[in-house]
This record gives C-alpha cells, structure tokens and sequence, in this order.
C-alpha cells in the first residue's frame, strides 16, 4: 500500500526533472534574438531602461529633461560622438536657448558675477547676441580689477605662450618661453615686454629670497602654470631651483633654493650656510650676519624678521661653538692635557632657545637653525669647519594673482595668521615629505615672536 502511494509521487518528482540540461535552459531563459524581438515589438527603447521603486522615476525624468533641451526624444540623447557628427539634423544653438524665456535668463543671469556672464557671452554665438558686450565693458571698469582678473585666469590654458600681466591687466607674450631663468637683481632678463616695467606706482609683484635675489610673480606662474597644463605653459622646478654664493660686501654665504608643489600651493626652502669663527663679539656677529648697505641679513628672512626672536637666537648659536684654547704657560698646558683625554665632540648641541623651529606668526615662513660640521676645501690648514646653517621654508601661494593671502603676507601686509591658515601641519613637513619622509625635521615648532611685540627698527634685540 505504501508502494502504491509513493509511486505516483516519484512519477511526479521524475517528471519534473526528466528533461536534459539543456532543455531545461532553453526553457527557461529564450535567446537573445526572441528577447530583442519581443522587447522591441512591446515596449518602447526609453521603457526597457525602467527600474522598480524610485529608480524608475529618475530615469525617466532625466531622460524627458535631456529630450526636451536636445530637441529629441526617447534614447535620441544616447547616441555616441561619432554619430552626433554625422547628425544633419542637430539643432543650432540659437534655438535651444531660444526655449527658455528672456526672463528666465535674465533670472539666471541674476546668480552670476561679471566675470561669469563674461565667460558665458564669451562661450558661443548664442549667448554672445543676448548678453552683448555689456559684460566686457563692466570688466574694463578700473575699479573692478577683481572681475577681470578673474576673467582673465580662465584663459590660462588657451594661451600657453603668454602670460598674465598684472601691472597692465592683459596678456603678453613671452619672449623666451621655456627658457625663462631668475637671475641676480642687478640683471636685466624681461619673461615679457611691458610698457609699465619701469613705472614705480605699478605693482610689480616681488619676494626678497636672499640679500640680492628676488622671486617675481611671473616665475611664480610660470611653475604652477607647467604644473597644471604642461611643460609648454611653463618652467619646471628644477628650471627655478638654484645655487648661488653671495658677491657683495665681502660675503661668504652661499644659498640653496628648491622649489615643489604641494596641494596646488608652490613651496619653497632656502638654506644658507657660512662657516662661522668661535668666540665672536658683538660686532663681529653684525658683521657676518648682516650687509653693510641696508643692514638686512645674508640669509633668507620674511618682512617680520625682526619683531620677535629670530635674530636673537642666530646669535645665540654662534655663541655655542666652542672658543679655542687662550692663555699660555701652565694653565694652556693643563687645558691641552685635558682636551687631549677628553677631547671636544664635533656636533654642537643647542641649547632650548635656539634649537626649535620658529614658525612667524604674521606670513607662512618656518626657519630652523643649526650649527653643522662641513669641510672647507679652500683652506687645507683647517679643513673641518663649524658652519651656521639658517633654513626658511615659506608657502607662496597658488600663484593666481598678487592678492592671495599668502603671497600679501609675505610682502609685509597684516592681517595673515599663520596658526588658523597653516594648522597643525608644518610647511617644513609638506615640503621635506615631497621628496623624503624620513629627513622631515624632527624640532618642535614655537613661534618666532611668543609676545607679540612689534617693534620693527625702534627694537634692540634684532640688531
């Protein structure tokens, strides 16, 4: 009986499965070719895109929306570019912009700044017969200087062989593209020809590096022009990158400028070096440290170099490195017994004044100081040295124009806190971490003038 029960079931069961493989799934799931028919035969191209919920909806409202701009219906606004070439039946621009009222664009129109409806009347034919000229005129109103120049970056990429010009508010060409050089202050070496080079009320935007070497604006450009669009928009870094000795006022400092670019900001690190005698008095320390000219020191400093603690802790360095033996008869024969067993390390260490990094509180600027051991091939009778090493690393900016806050900050204008604009990442890190993350500079960072005091010339300390 109980046989007799489960055989209609396994009858059943084998039925079922009785079918091959592959008419099961021939079965199940048709061919491409019926599926296409049917879909086609069905519904319509935009209907097949249709997903269950919300989705659904999005589509379908995107898909009506592009229709409507384009002039076409359905999966028209789809096609790939190769056949919008070939298309005849393309609409011009006129129409399409056409399809909104003069007062929805007047509206839109309402959103934008001069330097925008400039760039949009600047665009096409289409919006260049509604909005005019008017955009332009605006523009060369000289108490809308911000607009132009606005208007004017855009057109960096355009022009790879000129150059915006920030005295005379339009493009020039350069002279030697590509093979532009800084070179000392007292050289003549024009990146372009501008009427207004001469003109002491124009702005001509500069930053001291060292005692005779400046860094101009253009060169500025130039490097983060390369850096975005391509070597023909530009300099490379290494094209900016220099080493130099000094040749005024009997100098022996030499510098080393090395330039990258970090988050779309150009940074730069200077180092100076001099070898630097023990025991020096006052006027010696002044004599090494600062030209005879305008009493400005060798090495590279920002405009508040002397507010704050800065030069005092160059001088206490100096003082750091040992003196040599004085006196004579037994006391100088006591001191070389002593110095022979217990000889002087070479490494200096500074004390918790001057060995922090100081980071100035009014510009990005960061400086480290430190007493280094070099060999001096120049005099074989001593041929181990003590060399004062002062390294300022500073942020100038992206490089847009003369006024971003960076670039006014490091030209002396106040207002710049270096606290809430550089955090708590040192531009000392960003930079050394570009090329080495392991040499980045261990020091603590302090500010360069803890009391706010601001004195400029009428202090004492820095002189």
């Amino acid at each position: 009986m109980a046989a007799n029960v489960d055989s209609p079931r396994r009858s059943s069961l084998f039925g079922l499965f009785k079918k091959s493989k592959k008419e099961r799934s021939q079965s199940v799931a048709p061919t491409d070719d019926d599926t296409g028919r049917k879909m086609l035969g069905n519904r319509s191209p935009r209907r097949s895109l249709q997903l269950p919920g919300k989705d659904n909806y999005v589509i379908e409202h995107r898909s009506t929306n592009l229709s409507s701009l384009s002039g076409h219906s359905g999966l028209r606004t789809m096609q790939s570019p190769e056949q919008y070439k070939t298309d005849s039946q393309t609409e011009p621009g006129e129409s399409i912009v056409a399809r909104f009222t003069e007062r929805t664009w007047q509206q839109v129109y309402a959103y934008l700044s001069d330097a925008d409806l400039a760039a949009i009347s600047f665009s096409c034919k289409a919006f260049h017969s509604r909005l005019g000229t008017e955009p332009f005129q605006k523009l060369a109103d000289p108490d809308n200087l911000a607009q132009r120049y606005d208007f004017l970056q855009r057109l960096d990429k355009t022009l790879p062989g000129h150059l915006l010009c920030f005295d005379c508010h339009r493009y020039h060409k350069r002279i030697a593209p590509g093979e532009e050089k800084l070179v000392p202050i007292n050289v003549q070496s024009p990146v372009y020809d501008c009427p207004e080079v001469g003109n002491p009320n124009k702005i001509n935007p500069r930053i001291r590096i060292t005692f005779d070497r400046i860094m101009p604006l253009t060169f500025v450009q130039m490097a983060m022009r390369a850096h975005r669009f391509g070597a023909p928009y530009g300099i490379t870094m290494d094209t900016i990158s220099r080493r130099y000795k000094d040749k005024v006022d009997d100098s022996t400092w030499s510098h080393q400028t090395k330039f990258a670019v970090v988050k779309g900001h150009l940074l730069m690190r200077v180092m100076s070096s001099c070898y630097a005698p023990p025991g020096l008095p006052p006027a010696g320390e002044r004599h090494l440290l600062y030209s005879r000219q305008n009493f400005i020191p060798f090495f590279s400093v920002c405009p508040h170099w002397q507010d704050g603690v800065l030069m005092p802790n160059v001088k206490c360095a100096l003082r750091h490195i040992p003196k040599p033996l004085e006196g004579s008869g037994l006391n100088r024969v006591a001191r070389e017994t002593k110095l022979h067993f217990n000889p002087e390390k070479p490494i200096v260490s500074l004390c918790h004044n001057c060995k922090p990094m100081r980071r100035c509180p009014e510009c990005p600027s960061e400086y480290l100081i430190e007493i280094r051991m070099t060999e001096d091939k120049a005099d074989p009778t001593k041929l181990f040295k003590q060399t004062l090493v002062v390294t300022r690393w500073s942020d100038l900016g992206d490089g847009s124009s003369p006024f971003t806050p960076e670039w006014e900050a490091l030209n002396g204008k106040p207002g710049f806190d270096s606290v809430e604009a550089l955090g708590k990442r040192a531009v000392a890190g960003q930079f050394e971490a570009e090329f080495n993350g392991d040499v980045i500079p261990s020091q603590n960072m302090l500010s360069m003038n803890p009391e706010k005091m601001k004195l400029g010339e009428k202090g004492h300390d820095w002189y």
